[in-house]
């Protein structure tokens, strides 16, 4: 009775919190659903305070599921790990072998939160544990909860130690060919060579991508629909993490056949859980003996139980990348803007998580905020990338309001692109001492001690060369301007994505009086020519070519003169910038002139005007302070 009691708390306080997690729960509801909870598991407290329980694997089972609720929805930490102690020896008496090894898993996972260093050790002495009675299933969860838990807590060492673990566990799949287990161990695998800062990293991470598809016709996939839509995720990533504009194009595909059918997918559970294929076992009630760490699926397989995205995460991701192939290709940012939006959209979609705990749905939730903030960047990306400043100010205010509203503490890297976007926001409307000022942040410094590449060094970098654009604008600040130019060459020059080094190069080419050979000069801006060719950037292309105009063709009359001219307005007309419309239809208009085709030029002349009325007011009175002239 005690336990059927439980068991209606329970799942009506996991009824509430589903019902309220979208909106959040007010005072009363949050009251509401803790005496449910404490209700639940005082009912099991009673079960084993008051009652003689002849049968072992029952009183086991009891313990094992007021830990796990201890452990879910409370901070007694100290009175889990005493109760699962206690379970631990009376099912290793009893030869009660799945409940003993899964109490020691949840023990790992409690240790975990305030003793990490114990709890790896715990998982260690367990392996061994394991290996030596041959328990393979056991192997693989134990391994797999190693690797969540390293994951979790980071760190170098942790990242050698990681892949190791990674290895190990591939090697043991590969030996019971246990195809699930090898191409998820892969997949994780091509991640944490993802999230790596080593200069081989992406080679690394296609090796293991790579792994992985060698299993894409295995009849184990049918299975298991979440692993293609990983492999094709991740195979898109470490594509735009080096921005090769037609392989993103072709992945991007990919990528989203493997999305459109996952929503009719009945064997994708809503809550994002992945269930690893292992083959028939003894025990028939597995599922209960280890609190759904292991369950029998229809045709009696035993599976692995993984905690994965849900649904809407990994539409809201899809979106994501989706709007970020958009963005890479510089003509298309209408539609990166739509996509993006439409992201945001699946951030705020409901799921189906009913009878979960409100610790995993509070987790979900979390997952979703952090994917909605990290959408809401690139989407400020793509409001200055098209010169919206006002929408991109506008949206670096919200994603601050979000923080606040949420009271999430943004991450390092996500304060550097805020504090970076606003200074773009700033310069890009000619606040030029305001954009110096956000630059100028410690957040925004690179680190003598950074060493490869990370995303908080790229947008280090990216503030240096802004930095120096506007040092450049005064005279007195020349030197420093260059000096802050030297030490980031050796970075951009070497960087994976051809973008940073083409923006270093055409920089580096219009140093003012820097009494640069004119070979070097053409030599800096063929490099930086050949790398926004590599990455089919038409904003970086903009600009190279106007300034080969300004540089090479000033006062020159000819056909080459021409043919420079009309590619710079060309491609300032893809960009959608006025101020670069200006310039080039400045520069285009006096070659015609020069060349005697004087309708075309006032043609061109008069785009530009037109152009000029777009240019926000603050960057025509910085212009006007350093005597530039609009007809240049």
């Amino acid at each position: 009775m005690l336990l059927q009691l439980s068991d209606e708390y329970v799942a009506t306080a996991f009824a509430l919190a589903q019902s309220c997690t979208h909106k959040g729960m007010d005072d009363a509801q949050s009251e509401r659903y803790c005496d449910l909870m404490a209700t639940g598991m005082g009912c099991l407290e009673s079960i084993l305070r008051n009652f003689r329980l002849p049968d072992p694997r029952k009183e086991c089972r009891i313990r094992l599921r007021l830990a796990t609720l201890m452990f879910e929805e409370t901070e007694n930490d100290m009175e889990a790990e005493e109760m699962l102690s206690k379970g631990v020896s009376i099912s290793e008496r009893s030869r009660l072998t799945d409940l003993k090894f899964a109490m020691q898993h949840l023990l790992a996972r409690v240790m975990f939160k305030t003793k990490p260093k114990a709890a790896l050790k715990a998982i260690e002495k367990v392996q061994h544990e394991v290996e030596a009675l041959g328990l393979v299933n056991w192997m693989y969860a134990f391994r797999f909860l190693s690797i969540s838990l390293l994951i979790q807590r980071g760190g170098n060492a942790d990242s050698t130690l990681l892949l190791r673990s990674l290895t190990a566990l591939a090697s043991l799949a590969e030996q019971y060919r246990h195809a699930g287990v090898h191409v998820t161990a892969a997949l994780v695998e091509a991640i944490v060579h993802l999230r790596s800062k080593s200069e081989e990293a992406l080679d690394l991470a296609q090796r293991a991508l790579a792994t992985a598809r060698t299993y894409q016709l295995d009849p184990t996939m049918h299975t298991m629909p979440q692993i293609p839509v990983l492999l094709s995720i991740l195979d898109l990533a470490s594509s735009l993490r080096v921005c090769r504009p037609k392989e993103t194009a072709t992945k991007l595909d990919a990528m989203q056949k493997q999305l459109d059918p996952i929503s009719k997918n009945r064997v994708w559970s809503s809550d994002g859980h992945v269930s690893i294929p292992l083959g028939p076992v003894s025990n028939s009630d597995i599922y209960h003996d280890t609190a759904g760490i292991f369950a029998l699926v229809e045709d009696g397989t035993c599976v692995l139980s993984i905690r994965w995205m849900a649904q809407a995460n990994i539409y809201a991701l899809g979106f994501l990348l989706s709007g970020i192939v958009s963005l890479t290709k510089t003509t298309d940012h209408e539609n990166a803007i739509k996509i993006l939006q439409q992201a945001i959209k699946c951030t705020q979609m409901k799921s189906d998580t009913s009878l979960t705990p409100l610790s995993w749905i509070v987790s979900r939730d979390e997952e979703l905020r952090n994917l909605e903030l990290f959408i809401r960047l690139h989407l400020v990306f793509a409001y200055c990338a098209t010169s919206r400043w006002a929408l991109a100010a506008k949206s670096i205010q919200e994603t601050h309001d979000i923080l606040g509203r949420a009271g999430i503490g943004a991450e390092q890297a996500t304060k550097s692109v805020l504090l970076y976007l606003q200074g773009v926001c700033k310069q890009g409307t000619g606040d030029l001492q305001g954009a110096m000022e956000d630059f100028g942040s410690p957040l925004l410094c690179a680190q003598a001690k950074d060493r490869g590449c990370t995303f908080d060094r790229d947008i280090q970098t990216l503030s240096t060369l802004n930095k120096v654009l506007i040092l450049r604008s005064t005279q007195a600040q020349q030197h420093e301007a260059e000096s802050l130019l030297n030490s980031i060459q050796a970075y951009c020059t070497a960087h994976d994505n051809k973008a940073l080094g083409s923006a270093f190069h055409i920089i580096k080419a219009t140093t003012p009086n820097s009494g640069m050979p004119i070979v070097k000069v053409k030599q800096q801006i063929q490099a930086a020519l050949n790398s926004a060719q590599v990455v089919s950037n038409n904003q970086l292309l903009c600009i190279i070519m106007n300034t080969m105009t300004l540089l090479f063709f000033k006062d020159i009359v000819g056909q080459q003169a021409l043919k420079c001219g009309n590619a710079g307005r060309t491609f300032a007309n893809k960009v959608h910038d006025p101020l670069w419309k200006v310039v080039a239809d400045a520069m285009y208009g006096d070659t015609l002139e020069r060349c005697g085709e004087l309708t075309k030029a006032g043609e061109v002349k008069a785009d530009g005007e037109a152009a000029w009325v777009q240019v926000p007011q603050g960057v025509k009175d910085s212009l006007q302070r350093q005597g530039v002239d609009k007809s240049m």
